[in-house]
């Protein structure tokens, strides 16, 4: 698959499932110390070493790790981790570390491709990540420790820029890549998700993406489904959804209007498989945005 195309996949799909995230603490710590952080069922968490060092122990890693000043550690599906302050540094006053820690959760109803497609652990070293990772981690850093008006929102904005940007890092980065990373990985797959999210109202069969895929009809749907989790006429209804509650956002388009964009044939079957993904009706959904 071609870059482009890929990178077209990866921005619509960033596009529609859209996160909440946001900043919950800057805590400073010294000498020698220690945080627990228990399992959270409803939300993921990242911290940035904003000074100093820390390790990271947690069942969602091989072993613990070591970060430093400019580090970023990810656990998209809230695994328990605790952190501390360096051993090799003793009791001694001058270990001073600083973090920015933050929190999220998908906004949107559904699967998440995004956070399927991470491990339990994302790492991101400064070093490694490119000057425009470190330019915003600085930016972050100045904004938490001077006052400024709409600092609250203006911290959260800056968090979810740095969440979709380590989400490219380790797109670009991973060696085992997994579920949407993976089946774009894989250049015929990549064709036909290419083809799906660029045309999701088209009455698309299995026969047919196989055939964008140049793939035979059985041998397509059991690689979709091994990369993905879920069959090619599943992702599509889900890639529908997702675009749905994208453009139900805009008030000027009335659901018969995305229904009919989305390939419905009617607007009542569109309204019963949304309800299905989502648990509301599109309706509702509008209702609560607004309210």
């Amino acid at each position: 698959m071609t870059e482009p195309l890929r990178e077209d996949v990866l921005a619509s799909v960033l596009a529609a499932h859209s996160l909440r995230v946001s900043i919950v603490a800057v805590p400073e710590f010294c000498g020698s110390w220690f945080e627990d952080e228990p399992r959270s069922a409803t939300h993921g968490s990242f911290h940035l070493i904003d000074r100093g060092r820390c390790w990271v122990h947690s069942p969602a890693l091989e072993q613990p790790v070591a970060l430093q000043q400019g580090d970023l550690i990810l656990l998209p599906r809230g695994s328990p981790h605790t952190l501390a302050s360096d051993p090799s540094q003793g009791d001694e006053a001058s270990s001073f570390s600083t973090l920015i820690c933050g929190e999220f959760e998908y906004a949107g109803r559904g699967r998440d491709p995004v956070l399927a497609a991470l491990p339990d652990a994302v790492v991101v070293r400064a070093e490694h990540g490119g000057e425009a990772f470190r330019d915003l981690a600085r930016v972050l850093s100045y904004t938490a420790h001077h006052s400024l008006p709409g600092q609250r929102v203006v911290l959260d904005k800056l968090a979810e820029s740095l969440f979709v940007m380590v989400f490219c890092i380790h797109a670009a980065q991973a060696r085992e890549p997994r579920g949407l990373l993976a089946a774009l990985a894989h250049p015929r797959l990549a064709r036909a998700l290419a083809a799906m999210h660029a045309e999701p109202g088209r009455a698309w069969r299995v026969d047919q993406l196989a055939g964008v895929a140049a793939m035979s009809r059985t041998s397509f749907a059991q690689a979709f489904t091994d990369c993905l989790g879920i069959s090619p006429m599943q992702y599509l209804t889900d890639w529908r959804i997702a675009e749905a509650q994208r453009l139900l956002a805009d008030p000027q388009l009335s659901v018969a209007s995305v229904a009919d964009q989305l390939g419905y044939q009617s607007e009542a079957a569109f309204r019963r498989t949304f309800k299905r993904i989502t648990g509301i009706g599109p309706g509702a959904l509008r209702r609560r945005a607004t309210s």
